[in-house]
């Protein structure tokens, strides 16, 4: 391995921080944006139009529609089905509303 001088150790120093810099600014703008986005509703998805149509002809009323996509589901394994829509997990989540509200099931506890 060929020596390297003192300002070639440091232009090396520089170049290092420079990319680490710009690696973090990147990484802190995708952050900002998946944090922002977090809680946006999803009024495009027919999936999540889907599941908020059966739980308010369930429920009667969106306070409670929210009340229950919004706390953790001991059914779902503790998790809360809002997590679920986040992360891809509609058609998981459609699928138990639906056998849920077939057998009257669905309970805010």
């Amino acid at each position: 391995m060929p020596q390297m001088d003192s300002e070639e150790i440091a232009i090396m120093h520089r170049y290092h921080a420079w990319l680490l810099m710009w690696a973090n600014i990147w990484w802190n703008r995708e952050m900002d944006q998946l944090y922002y986005n977090r809680d946006k509703p999803f009024q495009t998805d027919s999936k999540y139009l889907r599941i908020r149509t059966l739980l308010h002809e369930h429920f009667g009323d969106n306070k409670k529609v929210n009340k229950w996509i919004l706390k953790r589901n001991p059914l779902l394994g503790d998790v809360r089905p809002w997590d679920m829509v986040l992360f891809g997990g509609q058609d998981k989540l459609l699928q138990f509303i639906e056998h849920q509200k077939a057998q009257n099931e669905i309970h805010l506890s």
